[in-house]
Protein backbone atom coordinates (compact mmCIF):
# COMPACT_ATOMS: atom_id res chain seq x y z
CA UNK A 1 0.00 0.00 0.00
CA UNK A 2 1.41 3.45 -0.99
CA UNK A 3 0.81 6.61 0.89
CA UNK A 4 1.72 9.57 -0.81
CA UNK A 5 2.95 12.65 -0.29
CA UNK A 6 4.09 15.04 -3.24
CA UNK A 7 7.29 13.47 -4.78
CA UNK A 8 7.90 11.62 -1.47
CA UNK A 9 6.27 7.76 -0.99
CA UNK A 10 6.05 5.34 1.43
CA UNK A 11 4.94 2.01 0.73
CA UNK A 12 4.30 -0.99 3.24
CA UNK A 13 3.95 -4.52 2.64
CA UNK A 14 3.68 -7.41 4.12
CA UNK A 15 5.99 -10.32 3.00
CA UNK A 16 5.85 -13.05 4.69
CA UNK A 17 6.13 -12.51 8.74
CA UNK A 18 8.28 -10.03 7.93
CA UNK A 19 7.29 -6.13 7.42
CA UNK A 20 9.08 -4.06 4.93
CA UNK A 21 8.97 -0.30 4.37
CA UNK A 22 9.80 1.34 1.20
CA UNK A 23 10.41 5.12 0.86
CA UNK A 24 10.97 6.85 -2.54
CA UNK A 25 12.28 10.47 -2.55
CA UNK A 26 13.59 13.01 -4.87
CA UNK A 27 12.94 10.08 -8.10
CA UNK A 28 15.64 7.83 -5.36
CA UNK A 29 14.19 4.44 -4.36
CA UNK A 30 15.68 2.84 -0.89
CA UNK A 31 14.56 -0.30 0.54
CA UNK A 32 14.37 0.12 4.44
CA UNK A 33 14.22 -2.86 7.31
CA UNK A 34 11.52 -2.75 9.48
CA UNK A 35 10.00 0.80 9.56
CA UNK A 36 12.63 3.50 10.84
CA UNK A 37 11.71 6.15 13.54
CA UNK A 38 11.37 8.66 11.28
CA UNK A 39 9.19 7.17 8.64
CA UNK A 40 6.89 6.22 11.08
CA UNK A 41 6.78 9.76 12.78
CA UNK A 42 5.67 11.11 9.51
CA UNK A 43 3.01 8.70 8.87
CA UNK A 44 1.42 9.23 12.43
CA UNK A 45 1.67 12.69 12.07
CA UNK A 46 -0.48 12.34 8.55
CA UNK A 47 -2.71 9.93 10.58
CA UNK A 48 -3.60 11.80 13.76
CA UNK A 49 -3.20 15.09 12.15
CA UNK A 50 -6.20 16.53 14.54
CA UNK A 51 -5.29 20.31 14.19
CA UNK A 52 -5.54 20.39 10.46
CA UNK A 53 -2.26 21.06 9.69
CA UNK A 54 -2.28 22.56 6.21
CA UNK A 55 1.58 20.66 6.02
CA UNK A 56 0.13 17.31 6.32
CA UNK A 57 -1.90 16.12 3.49
CA UNK A 58 -4.16 13.85 5.16
CA UNK A 59 -4.52 9.88 4.27
CA UNK A 60 -7.53 8.11 2.93
CA UNK A 61 -7.87 5.60 6.18
CA UNK A 62 -9.23 2.13 5.36
CA UNK A 63 -9.80 -1.01 6.92
CA UNK A 64 -6.38 -2.59 4.53
CA UNK A 65 -4.51 0.17 5.33
CA UNK A 66 -4.92 -0.02 9.17
CA UNK A 67 -5.10 -3.79 9.52
CA UNK A 68 -2.11 -3.39 7.54
CA UNK A 69 -0.23 -0.97 10.10
CA UNK A 70 -1.50 -3.09 13.00
CA UNK A 71 0.98 -5.48 12.41
CA UNK A 72 3.90 -3.55 11.92
CA UNK A 73 6.61 -3.81 14.98
CA UNK A 74 6.59 0.56 15.47
CA UNK A 75 4.06 0.70 18.33
CA UNK A 76 3.17 4.26 18.26
CA UNK A 77 1.52 3.46 14.37
CA UNK A 78 -0.28 0.17 15.69
CA UNK A 79 -1.51 2.19 18.60
CA UNK A 80 -2.72 4.61 15.42
CA UNK A 81 -4.00 1.92 13.94
CA UNK A 82 -5.66 0.13 16.83
CA UNK A 83 -7.61 3.42 17.27
CA UNK A 84 -8.69 4.44 14.10
CA UNK A 85 -10.01 0.59 13.61
CA UNK A 86 -12.86 1.64 15.42
CA UNK A 87 -13.72 4.60 14.06
CA UNK A 88 -14.32 2.85 10.85
CA UNK A 89 -17.44 1.08 12.16
CA UNK A 90 -16.15 -1.84 10.29
CA UNK A 91 -16.98 -5.68 11.03
CA UNK A 92 -13.71 -6.32 9.33
CA UNK A 93 -11.72 -4.85 11.90
CA UNK A 94 -13.31 -6.84 14.67
CA UNK A 95 -10.31 -9.33 13.73
CA UNK A 96 -7.30 -7.54 14.16
CA UNK A 97 -8.65 -6.08 16.74
CA UNK A 98 -8.89 -9.47 18.68
CA UNK A 99 -5.17 -9.61 17.10
CA UNK A 100 -3.79 -6.91 18.87
CA UNK A 101 -5.59 -7.79 22.30
CA UNK A 102 -2.74 -10.85 22.58
CA UNK A 103 0.03 -8.38 22.48
CA UNK A 104 2.31 -7.51 25.23
CA UNK A 105 2.31 -3.53 25.09
CA UNK A 106 -0.64 -2.44 27.84
CA UNK A 107 -1.44 0.70 25.57
CA UNK A 108 -1.56 -1.05 22.29
CA UNK A 109 -4.48 -3.52 23.99
CA UNK A 110 -6.13 -0.83 25.98
CA UNK A 111 -6.75 1.06 22.63
CA UNK A 112 -7.82 -2.60 21.04
CA UNK A 113 -10.47 -3.45 23.55
CA UNK A 114 -11.78 0.23 22.97
CA UNK A 115 -12.06 0.16 19.94
CA UNK A 116 -13.94 -3.20 20.26
CA UNK A 117 -16.16 -1.60 22.28
CA UNK A 118 -17.03 1.11 19.95
CA UNK A 119 -17.93 -1.49 17.51
CA UNK A 120 -20.02 -3.03 19.98
CA UNK A 121 -21.89 -0.28 20.35
CA UNK A 122 -22.62 0.51 16.83
CA UNK A 123 -23.67 -3.29 16.78
CA UNK A 124 -20.63 -5.18 15.19
CA UNK A 125 -20.42 -8.60 16.20
CA UNK A 126 -17.50 -8.54 18.90
CA UNK A 127 -17.51 -12.09 20.21
CA UNK A 128 -16.99 -12.70 23.97
CA UNK A 129 -16.68 -9.47 25.69
CA UNK A 130 -16.16 -10.63 29.27
CA UNK A 131 -12.66 -12.07 28.45
CA UNK A 132 -11.95 -8.45 26.86
CA UNK A 133 -13.08 -7.17 29.81
CA UNK A 134 -11.44 -9.23 32.25
CA UNK A 135 -8.36 -8.61 30.30
CA UNK A 136 -8.57 -4.77 31.39
CA UNK A 137 -9.30 -4.94 35.06
CA UNK A 138 -5.64 -5.23 36.03
CA UNK A 139 -4.89 -2.53 33.97
CA UNK A 140 -7.29 -0.28 35.31
CA UNK A 141 -5.69 -0.90 39.06
CA UNK A 142 -2.03 -0.40 38.10
CA UNK A 143 -0.18 2.02 36.17
CA UNK A 144 0.13 5.65 35.39
CA UNK A 145 -3.27 7.63 35.56
CA UNK A 146 -3.92 8.28 31.57
CA UNK A 147 -3.36 3.86 31.31
CA UNK A 148 -5.59 3.60 34.02
CA UNK A 149 -8.35 6.04 32.64
CA UNK A 150 -8.04 4.29 29.57
CA UNK A 151 -8.56 1.14 30.42
CA UNK A 152 -11.61 2.02 32.66
CA UNK A 153 -12.93 3.44 29.62
CA UNK A 154 -12.33 0.22 27.70
CA UNK A 155 -14.04 -1.40 30.56
CA UNK A 156 -17.21 1.30 30.20
CA UNK A 157 -17.37 0.56 25.93
CA UNK A 158 -16.66 -3.16 26.21
CA UNK A 159 -20.91 -3.24 27.97
CA UNK A 160 -20.12 -6.21 29.98
CA UNK A 161 -21.55 -6.85 33.36
CA UNK A 162 -18.23 -8.76 34.51
CA UNK A 163 -16.05 -4.99 34.79
CA UNK A 164 -18.98 -3.47 37.36
CA UNK A 165 -17.97 -4.45 40.64
CA UNK A 166 -14.28 -3.11 39.67
CA UNK A 167 -15.71 0.10 38.42
CA UNK A 168 -17.58 0.45 41.88
CA UNK A 169 -14.53 -0.08 43.99
CA UNK A 170 -13.18 2.61 41.80
CA UNK A 171 -15.84 4.82 42.51
CA UNK A 172 -13.95 5.26 45.82
CA UNK A 173 -10.97 6.10 43.76
CA UNK A 174 -10.20 9.88 43.80
CA UNK A 175 -7.99 10.12 40.97
CA UNK A 176 -10.42 7.83 38.85
CA UNK A 177 -14.07 8.35 40.57
CA UNK A 178 -14.89 10.64 37.37
CA UNK A 179 -13.74 8.44 35.37
CA UNK A 180 -15.26 5.05 36.66
CA UNK A 181 -18.58 6.65 36.72
CA UNK A 182 -18.34 7.83 33.08
CA UNK A 183 -17.62 4.33 32.34
CA UNK A 184 -20.52 2.74 34.58
CA UNK A 185 -22.86 5.45 32.71
CA UNK A 186 -21.41 3.86 29.19
CA UNK A 187 -21.40 0.11 30.26
CA UNK A 188 -25.01 0.60 30.68
CA UNK A 189 -25.82 -2.67 31.64
CA UNK A 190 -28.70 -3.01 34.72
CA UNK A 191 -25.65 -4.01 37.34
CA UNK A 192 -24.00 -0.30 36.51
CA UNK A 193 -27.38 1.55 36.56
CA UNK A 194 -28.19 -0.21 40.24
CA UNK A 195 -24.75 1.06 40.91
CA UNK A 196 -25.36 4.78 39.76
CA UNK A 197 -28.57 4.94 41.33
CA UNK A 198 -26.89 3.52 45.50
CA UNK A 199 -24.22 7.32 44.31
CA UNK A 200 -27.08 9.06 43.98
CA UNK A 201 -29.18 7.87 46.47
CA UNK A 202 -26.28 8.19 49.17
CA UNK A 203 -25.21 11.85 47.95
CA UNK A 204 -21.62 11.03 46.76
CA UNK A 205 -19.21 13.50 45.67
CA UNK A 206 -19.65 11.83 42.76
CA UNK A 207 -23.51 11.93 41.89
CA UNK A 208 -23.52 14.89 39.67
CA UNK A 209 -21.80 12.92 37.22
CA UNK A 210 -24.17 9.88 38.18
CA UNK A 211 -27.25 12.17 37.42
CA UNK A 212 -25.34 13.34 34.14
CA UNK A 213 -24.66 9.89 33.08
CA UNK A 214 -28.41 8.28 34.06
CA UNK A 215 -29.48 10.82 32.00
CA UNK A 216 -27.86 9.47 28.64
CA UNK A 217 -28.93 5.92 29.12
CA UNK A 218 -32.71 7.43 29.32
CA UNK A 219 -34.06 4.97 31.81
CA UNK A 220 -37.67 5.43 33.24
CA UNK A 221 -36.96 3.30 36.72
CA UNK A 222 -34.37 6.00 37.66
CA UNK A 223 -36.76 8.87 37.50
CA UNK A 224 -37.81 8.93 41.39
CA UNK A 225 -34.17 9.07 42.26
CA UNK A 226 -33.85 12.10 40.07
CA UNK A 227 -36.44 13.41 41.31
CA UNK A 228 -35.43 12.51 45.35
CA UNK A 229 -31.99 14.00 44.11
CA UNK A 230 -33.33 18.14 42.96
CA UNK A 231 -34.21 17.99 46.97
CA UNK A 232 -29.91 18.83 47.06
CA UNK A 233 -29.54 22.41 46.09
CA UNK A 234 -25.91 20.98 44.75
CA UNK A 235 -27.27 18.13 42.69
CA UNK A 236 -30.63 20.12 41.61
CA UNK A 237 -29.09 21.07 37.96
CA UNK A 238 -27.86 18.17 37.37
CA UNK A 239 -31.24 16.23 38.40
CA UNK A 240 -32.77 18.12 36.65
CA UNK A 241 -30.77 18.07 33.19
CA UNK A 242 -30.85 13.87 33.86
CA UNK A 243 -35.04 14.41 33.92
CA UNK A 244 -35.25 16.24 30.85
CA UNK A 245 -32.62 13.71 28.94
CA UNK A 246 -34.86 10.70 30.40
CA UNK A 247 -38.75 12.10 29.52
CA UNK A 248 -38.87 15.45 26.98
CA UNK A 249 -39.91 17.27 29.86
CA UNK A 250 -38.82 20.78 30.59
CA UNK A 251 -39.62 21.58 34.52
CA UNK A 252 -37.47 23.54 36.86
CA UNK A 253 -38.11 22.62 40.94
CA UNK A 254 -39.20 19.36 42.37
CA UNK A 255 -42.81 20.13 42.92
CA UNK A 256 -43.51 20.22 39.31
CA UNK A 257 -41.50 16.91 38.43
CA UNK A 258 -43.05 15.07 41.18
CA UNK A 259 -46.67 16.47 40.18
CA UNK A 260 -46.06 15.45 36.26
CA UNK A 261 -44.50 11.92 37.59
CA UNK A 262 -47.95 11.48 39.95
CA UNK A 263 -49.61 12.36 36.69
CA UNK A 264 -48.18 9.55 34.75
CA UNK A 265 -49.25 7.03 37.57
CA UNK A 266 -45.78 7.26 38.87
CA UNK A 267 -44.84 4.17 36.45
Amino acid sequence: MQIQRHAYTVTCRVEGRASVLTSRARGSRECLPNPIPRESRRLCARLTNKNRNRYLEPVPKSIRLFALLAKLPHLPLRRVAAEELGALNDQRAVAPLLALMKETDAPLRIAAANSLGQLNTAGMAVPATTPLAEAMLPLAIKGDDTQRANAIAALGALKDSVAVPMLIVLLGDVKMSFAAIEALGVNGTPQAVDAMLTVIKEGESNADFALISIGHLKERRTIPACIDAMSNGASSKYASYALSQITGEQFTTQAEWQAWWKAQGEK
